[in-house]
């Protein structure tokens, strides 16, 4: 799940490369092409909602509701593969704007506490009649210690920001992240973390997050509810709109 906890750097002002319909076959495409891989009880789908899509601490919804949607499969030895959307907003809420990415990792067991995990994410954005891209890269890795303590690290080379009436700047960024997952009792646990993206290389500073909150776990179904807040390096880039404190609930089905 993504409360702010894992790659980027876009906000609001996507460009609309394409409409529904060619998301739709190009996740359907993607989908086929993993599969084909797997064998039928190595796969895992899911479906969801949530109050506010916050991501690095920013909200990409403009604090209104968005709906996810996620694929993988897990191949023999350690590799795993899949696609992941999720609706996302911008400011004066024109079209259906929607954030896709696909995937590729790998995990290695050091020890009976100890895993590392390494990958690479490929960020799209469609359904927005805008003229530019905020599409990138993004290369991550991170270790986990009795898979409660996580410590990760994401760069991107080509993240962009745009100016009014001047050419795209991109460059490389990173963000920085820890987080610890406590279990508690009735299948619930408690989840901390904080985080800095480094985003000096396109707005001469970076900013800090972090988030608290209980997640659980009733069947296929998960549950969550998350406060997040930014540190006020984060309004100076972005605006106080979709930065600082908030609020976000989410609830997914597994199949």
């Amino acid at each position: 799940m993504r409360f702010g906890l894992e790659y980027s750097i876009r906000l609001p002002r996507y460009r609309a490369l394409m409409g529904r319909d060619v998301f739709a076959r190009t996740i359907g495409m993607l989908a086929l092409c993993v599969v084909s891989f797997a064998s039928a009880k190595d796969w895992q789908a899911s479906v969801g909602a949530s109050s506010d899509y916050v991501y690095r601490g920013v909200s990409l919804t403009w604090e209104r509701p968005a709906y996810q949607a996620g694929f993988q499969v897990r191949l023999p030895e350690r590799w795993q593969f899949g696609v992941w959307a999720s609706t996302i907003e911008t400011r004066d809420n024109v079209g259906t704007p929607i954030e896709a990415t696909a995937f590729a990792s790998g995990n290695w067991i050091l020890s009976d506490d100890w895993h590392l995990r390494s990958g690479y994410v490929r960020h799209q954005y469609f359904g927005h009649r805008g003229i530019y891209s905020f599409d990138y890269d993004e290369y991550f890795a991170s270790a986990s210690f009795r898979s409660q303590l996580t410590l990760s690290v994401n760069l991107s080379p080509n993240a962009a920001r745009y100016r009014y009436q001047e050419s795209p700047e991109r460059a490389l960024v990173m963000a920085f992240e820890a987080t610890w997952l406590q279990p508690l009792f009735l299948e619930m646990s408690a989840s901390v973390g904080a985080g800095y993206n480094d985003l000096s290389s396109l707005y001469d500073t970076g900013y800090a997050y972090w988030h608290a909150g209980l997640l659980r776990d009733i069947g296929p179904l998960g549950l969550s509810v998350m406060f997040i807040d930014t540190d006020d390096h984060a309004a100076t880039i972005y605006g106080d709109e979709i930065t600082g404190k908030r609020w976000a609930a989410t609830a997914r089905w597994r199949f």
